[in-house]
Parts: structure tokens; sequence; C-alpha cells
């Protein structure tokens, strides 16, 4: 994952998005299957009907039939069609004689995507196809032979589980502050899953919590419409302009905010094995649906040495440790204008100049949630 010679900022990458089509929570969707049904004596399996790619008035449908054997080793009759909504023709794609159902769920190009569904399945309250299933297949529409393995991409996984929070919370299940706090760890799972890369912004002036004062927050950021920043406390090698000397300031991490809502939340805390560690963290950047972060000690000579870690994680919950350095005296690179919080990234990319590897004990110095 971690690439000294490739590692770019904001690297965004396209993904072609599924298409789901009616659905069964479509007012007219009783009607629809009791249109099909009649027309081949099947019953309607589909959850999703997606449009051709090539054809507006075609939809595809998956249908049940005959079952032989003895449960639980029934074979059921399988099929799925291409249905021209306006005439009514129905042409059959493919049959297949198995101990389980067939759900057209999506497309995806021409990859029409299928839940392999079992014959007697039956999911409580807010289940999520998209999250809780792991079953899939596709069939290529513009060459209808056999069905392929499919996964779903993370960008459709995490959309389920926004959705399932919020189904949890229509219901009663979660609190209003708890489905908050969920929900914005997976919107950002979800973004860097779809590609999205930080992008600088200025600071947009929302609320922060009590214990954390505006003179310690710094980088502000974008990710998709998330905002985040870090937090530094004074350390020896961290000099905090503005900071009252009354003010207890120990919390470092990342914060972040939805704008719908106008107030940080701290998503991710960084803690010290040691309390004489002070790590801080200095930047944080993405990379191919990873965020990338330095973080820094204290330990040194004083005067901007220190361990720096890189730790990166594709959900901001669960992090590994990418590298260590020594963060020398030579961070005051010009290009940077002496800014050496943005230098332990850009001198990464510039071949870690002024950053010795290091392999000792303060690389394990740091404690962030789930870090591996």
């Amino acid at each position: 994952m971690y690439d000294l010679e490739t590692m770019k900022e904001n690297n965004p990458v396209e993904s072609q998005k599924i298409e789901q089509g009616r659905g069964y929570e479509s007012a007219d969707w009783q009607s629809f299957k009791s249109e099909v049904a009649a027309k081949t004596n099947e019953m309607v399996e589909s959850f999703y009907t997606p449009k051709s790619p090539t054809d507006n008035n075609v939809v595809f449908v998956s249908t049940s039939g005959e079952a032989k054997g003895e449960w639980p080793n029934l074979k059921i009759t399988n099929k799925i069609y291409a249905y021209n909504v306006q005439t009514g023709e129905l042409s059959k794609l493919y049959e297949e004689h198995e101990n389980r159902l067939l759900r057209t769920m999506g497309i995806e190009g021409s990859k029409l995507i299928l839940m392999y569904d079992g014959t007697d399945n039956s999911p409580g309250p807010c289940f999520s196809i998209w999250a809780d299933w792991n079953d899939f297949g596709y069939l290529d529409v513009e060459n209808p032979g056999t069905l392929n393995p499919y996964t779903i991409p993370e960008y459709q996984v995490q959309k389920g589980k926004e959705e399932q929070v919020a189904c949890q919370k229509e219901m009663g299940f979660i609190t209003d502050e708890e489905a908050a706090d969920h929900g914005i760890m997976t919107q950002i799972e979800g973004l860097l899953a779809i590609g999205n890369g930080l992008i600088p912004t200025e600071n947009p002036n929302f609320s922060l919590p009590s214990d954390i004062h505006e003179a310690q927050v710094d980088g502000y950021s974008k990710l998709g419409d998330i905002y985040m920043a870090l937090v530094r406390r004074p350390s020896m090698n961290v000099q905090i302009e503005g900071l009252p000397t009354e003010f207890n300031a120990d919390f470092s991490g990342i914060i972040a905010a939805n704008p719908s809502k106008g107030a940080w939340e701290k998503v991710v805390t960084i803690s010290d094995v040691d309390p004489t560690d002070k790590n801080n963290p200095y930047a944080l950047w993405t990379n191919q649906h990873y965020l990338f972060m330095t973080v820094v000690d204290q330990h040194g000579a004083g005067s901007g040495e220190g361990i720096m870690k890189v730790v990166a994680s594709n959900d901001a919950k669960e992090w590994t440790k990418e590298a260590c350095y020594y963060f020398g005296t030579n961070y005051n690179e010009p290009k940077e204008s002496g800014n050496y919080f943005k230098y332990s990234m850009t001198g990464l990319s510039e071949g870690g100049q002024g950053l010795q590897k290091h392999s000792g004990k303060d690389c394990d110095n740091i404690q962030l949630d789930n870090l591996k």
C-alpha cells in the first residue's frame, strides 16, 4: 500500500455506479409483479428491475417456477428475462435448476447483479442486502451464457449501511446521537471507497467540543461534503500560538463535521503509550481509497525532531502502521516555507529527504483505534 515513489495527494478513482431501477418499495410493484406472473405462470423474485443499458423500455426481472425434490434440497427453476414494458414482450436470457433463488438487484454496465438467496431466507428488521449479504453473481446481458461471481463495491456496501442506520433510528433501535456518530464514520468510509480525495479548505467556523481550543485546530480539508481537521496539543516540538495557558489541551487527533450539523466531532483520538510521548498529527492526505496520517512525538533534541509514524486507514476506524522515520533537522525545507507539518507529508513523496528511517521502540508509542 505504501510507496514513496507513487504516493500522490488527492488521487480520486472513478467508479461505475450500480443502477437499481424500480424495486419492491415502488407504489406499482405489486401490479408489475402480477403482470409478469400472468405472462409466465411464475413468481417474480426480483428486488429491483434495472433498465437495459441499451433500451430504456427494457427491464430485467427474475422469476422462480417449478420446484423438485424435498426440502431442504429443493431444486428451483430460476429464470431471468428481459421485459419490454411498452410492448409486454418477454425474452428469456437465462435458466437454471438450483437450490437457491435468483434476485435481480441492479446493473453495472452490462453486468446484471444477482443476489443468490436461500429458499427459506427470512431476514429481520433493518436487514441490508448490500451490507449484510455476501453471495452475489452477475449475468452479462450482452453475452448471457453463464453466471459469474460478483463482489459488491465498497461504495454500495456503505450505502447499505447508511440505509440500515436510518432504519434502526426510525425503528427506535438506536438513538439520534448514536445514529449521528455512526453516520459520519459511515460517510467517511463510503467517500473513501468511491475514491474521493481530501481537498484543502478554509475554517468553516463550526462549534468545537468544549475540551478543544480553536488554536489547536489546523489542516482544514473536505472529503466530499464532510469537513475534516487536525487537532494538536502543546509539546516540546509543537508551539501553539493563541492557546491560553490555563486551557487544558489534552486532545490530539482528527475531528470531522457534517455541515448540516455545524459542529465538529472527534473521530480519531491519538493516545500515547507513555505520557511523555506527546504524539501529534502533522499531516493528513488521501491516496487510492486510503487516509494517510503522519504522527510525530516530542522525542529528540527539541528543535523539530521526533519519531514520525505513517499510518493508513480506509475507514478512519482501523489503522495500519506503514512506516517510521526519525524526523530530522532538515525538515525546514524552503519550498514549504518552514512548514514542517506539511513537510512530514511532502518529504515522503520527495524520497524521504530529511526523514531517516527508524526502527526503535518509539515507532510503537502511539495508540489509535484498532491500530495494527
